[in-house]
């Protein structure tokens, strides 16, 4: 898979700046760290988080995880029908060839590495060829299934403010993942924005 690095770290520094803002937004929670100013700026400067702040870190992306894996549980028992709806309602021309895992989601949620795409990461990705399909198609508006996965996060148990501030931030970052993923195809082994 040839895809622009470029795509990767843009992500990358997104999601670690979302996090960061959610830190910074929450210092009872999280301690500032020793090594900079704020989370926002030690995220930045920081690729692999060592020392004392690691564990907080990973308290943060543990939190995030769990409020996005509810909401995952949360959209799939939904999703079946809706699919079962777009293949009935829609004209296909060549199914093996749409249900192809689109690289760029791959790449964006799955990483680098193929060892890490999951059976669920290439079913993400996958379910991102027929959106991308529909979306070329006018068969779906372009923020279909963003405002989706928010009805899912909108629906989730609890009203506290850190869990709200919890799914906020992660609808930020879904939001500019699924823009990355809709902006960037990938053709004939080179990235086109």
């Amino acid at each position: 898979m040839n895809i622009h690095p470029a795509v990767v770290s843009e992500v990358r520094r997104y999601r670690r700046q979302v996090v960061g803002e959610f830190m910074d937004a929450h210092p009872g929670m999280f301690v500032p760290p020793l090594a900079a100013l704020c989370w926002v700026d030690f995220l930045a400067q920081t690729e692999e988080v060592q020392g004392p702040e690691r564990e907080t870190v990973e308290k943060a992306l543990g939190l995030f995880a769990q409020v996005f894996r509810q909401a995952q549980h949360a959209m799939l028992a939904d999703a079946p029908m809706r699919l079962e709806e777009f293949m009935s309602t829609e004209n296909f021309p060549d199914l093996e060839e749409v249900v192809v895992p689109d690289p760029v989601a791959l790449l964006i949620v799955g990483g680098e590495d193929p060892a890490d795409h999951t059976s669920e990461i290439v079913a993400f990705a996958r379910t991102m060829s027929v959106f991308k399909f529909l979306v070329r198609a006018g068969a779906v508006p372009a923020d279909f299934m963003y405002e989706a996965m928010c009805r899912g996060m909108d629906d989730l148990p609890g009203e506290s403010v850190l869990k709200r501030a919890l799914v906020d931030a992660i609808k930020q970052m879904i939001q500019y993942d699924m823009e990355m993923m809709l902006r960037n195809e990938v053709k004939m082994g080179a990235l086109v924005h």
